[in-house]
């Protein structure tokens, strides 16, 4: 198990964000300050009523359009917890884990592919140990999944490997596994089980890595692979956009999560980029699925502007990865797996 961070880790970037979107940046709260200065005998014309008001408008406005922008177009998607069967890969530990735990809570059908077999039993998860890059096994697996649960509507892609060995130190079997897992079997899951999630109009989730877009010292196994899962869906999401958009598309880019995967990852600015508990993850990973309008789920706050990274000038972009620590964070990798 992970060795659990010191307390004041909790005060993150995200925590004081989030703070704040439900004290001063809440749609609604703002607009009872001009209210306390009319209560407190200022004219409605006094420039502090009028300040106070325009800036509530100004939030409320940001809310809201910040909320519209954020969903793609089109009509949701309604979830059925009766209906709908849910298949989550890589769902043995970690994040997929307690994604099917919180479905198998609530009674809707999920099953989990893993390699590993789970630690323990989960009632209303049908787990099937499954090599996610054995086309045979899948189509095995799909109809099992088939007989006991019924057809396959949310698929979430969520199985991954990290290797945090450097170029020069694996081999090229080495190599093969981690573009396999990483990349190759998400082809293989669609082949599989696009053509049912298609026909139904159901969801397909992918967990990407916010190290595909910011590729670190050490992640020569796992951020290739990434980059171009993240592509792929971009592709598939266009493809299911111009046939109408019944297939919602959800991309869920994360940063450091407390899992095994990320075990000897060290955290090298816990305030701009702190580990991510995974019940807050899943918890949104859920939501997404159950709101029914695909877009994106990217945790945390920072790796929302990782795509800046890229337009930056050489010289600022090497700065910003020593002040980050990005490159040693894989440094103990090896010494603990």
């Amino acid at each position: 198990m992970a060795t659990p961070p010191p307390w004041y880790h909790q005060f993150n970037l995200d925590l004081l964000t989030r703070v704040l979107h439900t004290t001063l940046l809440h749609p609604i709260i703002p607009f009872f300050l001009p209210l306390a200065f009319l209560a407190l005998s200022h004219r409605p014309t006094s420039p502090p009523v009028v300040t106070s008001f325009f800036t509530a408008v100004l939030i409320f406005l940001y809310n809201n359009l910040s909320l519209y922008l954020s969903h793609p177009s089109g009509s949701a998607r309604r979830f059925n917890p009766n209906t709908d069967v849910i298949l989550i890969t890589g769902g043995a530990r970690g994040l997929g884990l307690l994604i099917a735990s919180i479905y198998g809570i609530r009674g809707v059908s999920v099953a989990v592919l893993d390699i590993l077999p789970p630690k323990d039993e989960y009632p209303g998860v049908l787990f099937i140990q499954c090599d996610i890059t054995n086309l045979n096994a899948l189509e095995k697996a799909r109809k099992q999944v088939e007989e006991e649960l019924g057809a396959v509507t949310v698929l979430i892609s969520n199985a991954a490997v990290l290797d945090g060995r450097r170029i020069g130190e694996f081999n090229i079997p080495a190599v093969r596994r981690a573009m396999e897992v990483n990349l190759m079997a998400q082809y293989y899951l669609l082949d599989v089980f696009l053509p049912g999630i298609r026909e139904s109009g159901g969801v397909v989730v992918t967990v990407g890595s916010v190290l595909g877009g910011l590729a670190a010292a050490g992640t020569a196994l796992y951020a290739p692979p990434k980059a171009a899962l993240k592509a792929l869906h971009q592709v598939l999401a266009a493809e299911m956009g111009r046939e109408g958009g019944r297939v919602k598309m959800v991309w869920v880019e994360l940063g450091q999560m407390r899992t095994e995967l990320f075990r000897g990852v060290e955290t090298p600015n816990w305030f701009l980029a702190g580990e991510m508990e995974p019940v807050d993850v899943a918890k949104e990973v859920v939501r997404a699925v159950e709101e029914g309008v695909g877009g994106e789920v990217v945790l945390p706050l920072y790796a929302r502007w990782v795509g800046l990274y890229t337009v930056l000038p050489v010289r600022v972009r090497e700065w910003a990865r020593w002040l980050s620590g990005i490159d040693v964070a894989m440094d103990e990798w090896g010494k603990k797996n």
